[in-house]
């Protein structure tokens, strides 16, 4: 079965990513880590045992001795497969060969990125499929609306609004806003628009301004303070997944022309589309691409890629 839903669709049409009485093959296709999250929270953990896997250490052996060898005393776990994108070519093979034996367990593949695995497992082997699209452009309020749901947050239509305005539209950054949103005022329903966006200018100015020197090439004082960061995992997750949306901005910026009145960060988007050299753009998005999963994924080497970062900028 497959089924493809934008996000607050999802949540209205299926109960859980993985359904108790069903067992099997499930895989789950979502753009966004945060989204993902979200769903993968929903899923019944109180009659089946899961095991949190990341798709990078899977082996074959692995798979062999702890999925398909049971023992008498096997308390029967199913698992959770987080950055499946991550997984070896053998263990792609060896799962999209049907060599898995998944007659009495749930085995849940979580994907962002591989579209063309997710969709050749889909079309070979049974089992449970979902996609989560990315809302389009001028569905902000939609997304806004459904994360403020899932955090059972209250939203007028004016600090709707002004949340939209002032926040980068990402999932990570709109769920940071509500969540420092709801602890500074509490029932948002009841906040002062003006006041939530003078609290949002305040919160955001870092982010922007980062992405400013970076647009200006000032690599000394940006990179230094990603490097400043390397402890931070939250906060360069949501920044690393911040810029992948600014810098995708800055290759195609023709959504501006669409828009009634531009912002300030529009012009900016603009005028460093004009700056910079498209695939120099590409490459830095692969860079902050690889720095959210390893901000998602608390590892240690990451500062060490912070720091060779900082001195490639510096030197180049």
């Amino acid at each position: 079965m497959y089924s493809n839903f934008y996000p607050w669709d999802f949540v209205k049409n299926v109960k859980s990513v993985v359904d108790d009485k069903i067992t099997g093959l499930y895989a789950l296709m979502c753009y966004d880590a945060f989204i993902e999250k979200i769903l993968l929270n929903k899923i019944d953990k109180s009659k089946t045992k899961y095991t949190i896997l990341s798709g990078a250490e899977l082996t074959v052996d692995w798979l062999e001795n702890n999925v398909n060898t049971m023992d008498l005393f096997s308390e029967n776990e199913s698992y959770i497969v987080i950055l499946a994108d991550q997984m070896n070519k053998k263990v792609k093979e060896f799962i999209g060969e049907g060599k898995l034996d998944l007659s009495s367990r749930h085995f849940l593949l979580c994907f962002n990125t591989d579209t063309k695995y997710f969709d050749s497992l889909k079309k070979n082997l049974e089992g449970q499929y979902y996609k989560v699209d990315p809302p389009r452009f001028w569905e902000g309020q939609k997304l806004l609306q459904f994360l403020a749901n899932e955090m059972n947050i209250r939203l007028n239509y004016q600090s709707l609004q002004v949340i939209l305005e002032k926040t980068p539209n990402t999932p990570g950054d709109l769920l940071r806003s509500l969540k420092n949103l709801s602890l500074e005022f509490g029932d948002l329903s009841k906040a002062s628009p003006s006041a939530i966006e003078s609290f949002l200018d305040s919160a955001y100015l870092d982010q922007f301004a980062l992405a400013k020197q970076w647009g200006d090439k000032d690599w000394k004082k940006f990179s230094m303070k990603l490097l400043e960061l390397s402890h931070d995992y939250d906060s360069l997750r949501s920044f690393s997944n911040f810029m992948q949306g600014h810098l995708l901005k800055v290759v195609d910026p023709s959504y501006v022309a669409k828009k009634s009145r531009a912002t300030k960060y529009d012009d900016q988007i603009v005028n460093q589309s004009r700056m910079w050299d498209k695939e120099e753009v590409l490459k830095e998005i692969d860079f902050f691409t690889d720095l959210e999963i390893l901000s998602k994924t608390k590892d240690i080497k990451i500062k060490n890629v912070l720091r060779n970062y900082y001195l490639q900028k510096i030197s180049g």
